[in-house]
């Protein structure tokens, strides 16, 4: 609550200190907004990162809405004009604090980047509503969609498994038959509301970037994305390209190969992923792991070993597979008021 209140209060004197002086204050502003950036990231994160311990938590669920509204209403009453009028600055004044402050010179990068989007931007009053309707816009749709998945239950063996475990017994089976029965109480378990609630959550996300890049002047659904990767659309044309002329092709290749070293004359579509008969399914506990890893790290380098030991001893690490929990892996990088720090999640069924 005390953060909550200390952002509010930073995000008001940001912007009566700031707006429509920005030719002026410029350093002192992005000093600012970097504390204030800091300061939201730290309540976000906190919330997102308990979120995804179990998705399927109402209460956590209530208040990282109600906070993700509030700040999303800090940004579009007090935020909004800060990058509308970094973009319009002349460039001899960038240049001239480029030439006189530090700050400036580490944050040209970041500044220059923003610049891109210049012809992009829409008016303050458009861009502040839009800050507003974040919360309730596609996003929402992407995140009950991960609720719904954590959510779903499939039984094999006697008993309940979620999708995760059951996407790792396909992939490690060595019967053929178990695999197909495998594959099939998936798809049975994806079928019905969940196959809907996917068809329409990929419609309303693809609806409303179409609107939106039509709206922004962007030329093609990659245009902004691109500029963000800071690529060009030739470089993605050239990966698109190089996929499909020649990934495609070894792909076939090797899933030829696969089926003779299984003795299949055909690949099912749940033999993809089955082990080849060569391969190692040795199961490695947690503890063995965690010791493998931090080896191979100080093998490499002691500076980064430090660091993923720290992980551990600061218990950084949520690994068990468990009902609720966001599936897949991530790493989760942010910036704290006063220091730096990660958060790494996954699932580790053999804990």
């Amino acid at each position: 609550q005390r953060d909550r209140k200390e952002l509010e209060k930073m995000a008001k004197s940001f912007s009566q200190t700031h707006k429509g002086l920005l030719a002026e204050t410029l350093p002192a502003a992005i000093a600012d907004y970097s504390e204030i950036d800091m300061l939201s990231g730290k309540i976000m994160s906190f919330l997102s990162l308990f979120e995804s311990t179990d998705v399927t938590n109402a209460a956590v669920k209530a208040k990282l809405a109600e906070i993700e509204q509030e700040i999303s209403s800090l940004q579009g009453n007090f935020l909004t004009f800060f990058e509308l009028e970094l973009v319009k600055l002349k460039d001899e004044v960038l240049e001239k604090w480029y030439a006189e402050n530090e700050l400036m010179r580490k944050h040209r990068p970041w500044i220059e980047h923003i610049r891109i989007f210049k012809e992009h931007f829409l008016e303050e009053a458009v861009e502040s509503a839009l800050a507003k309707r974040t919360p309730f816009g596609p996003g929402t749709w992407s995140q009950f969609f991960d609720e719904f998945e954590a959510d779903l239950e499939f039984e094999f063996g006697g008993e309940k498994k979620t999708l995760t475990e059951m996407l790792h017994l396909l992939g490690e089976s060595k019967n053929a038959e178990e695999r197909r029965i495998i594959q099939k109480i998936t798809n049975e378990g994806l079928k019905g509301a969940f196959s809907k609630y996917s068809a329409q959550t990929l419609y309303m996300a693809v609806g409303a970037k179409s609107i939106e890049d039509n709206e922004r002047g962007y030329t093609h659904p990659m245009d902004a994305r691109n500029r963000d990767n800071r690529v060009t659309d030739e470089m993605v044309t050239a990966l698109h390209l190089a996929v499909r002329d020649v990934a495609g092709p070894l792909t076939k290749r090797y899933y030829r190969l696969k089926a003779k070293h299984l003795s299949l004359p055909l690949l099912r579509w749940s033999d993809r992923n089955a082990p080849l008969p060569f391969t190692d399914t040795t199961e490695i506990p947690f503890e063995d792991a965690h010791a493998l890893v931090s080896e191979a790290y100080r093998d490499f380098s002691p500076t980064l070993a430090e660091l993923v030991e720290s992980f551990f001893e600061k218990h950084r690490i949520d690994a068990p597979a468990v009902k609720g929990k966001r599936g897949g892996a991530f790493n989760h990088s942010l910036v704290l008021p006063g220091n730096r720090t990660a958060y790494v999640s996954r699932s580790y069924r053999l804990l």
